[in-house]
């Protein structure tokens, strides 16, 4: 993507070779911009929820798992546009760590299940 230009340097009166990034055009820059929106719509929401949230565990469990999902938008988004080949790397270590939260929940809820012997969503308002 590199390519080197001529440029005249007029205090010593020779040319320059330069490298600049010439020609990078996005694939599709609606596209592009559509995920990006999506994700910090994503991200913007789920910290709503997240805040605005103070009784059920679970919803913090939600919220954290949109915010992984909104960061793994966001990378792809990089990954498919701009040829940024290390964001496959963090999608992977992000998608580990929702799959780990995920577990986690699901524990939580089937302890709770056999506890109450229901999943009702008003039985787990609390925190305590």
């Amino acid at each position: 993507m590199f390519t080197y230009v001529k440029t005249f340097d007029f205090q010593t009166g020779s040319f320059l070779l330069d490298d600049v990034l010439v020609g990078f055009p996005l694939k599709n820059s609606y596209l592009y911009s559509t995920l990006s929106n999506l994700s910090a719509f994503l991200l913007v929401m789920s910290l709503i929820i997240f805040i605005v949230n103070n009784r059920s565990f679970f919803l913090y469990l939600i919220s954290i798992e949109i915010i992984l999902l909104a960061s793994i938008i966001n990378f792809l988004s990089y990954l498919y546009f701009l040829d940024w080949i290390e964001s496959e790397i963090y999608i992977y270590y992000i998608l580990t760590v929702a799959v780990g939260e995920s577990a986690f929940g699901l524990g939580l809820l089937i302890h709770s299940f056999n506890l109450k012997k229901s999943i009702s969503p008003l039985l787990f308002n609390d925190l305590n």
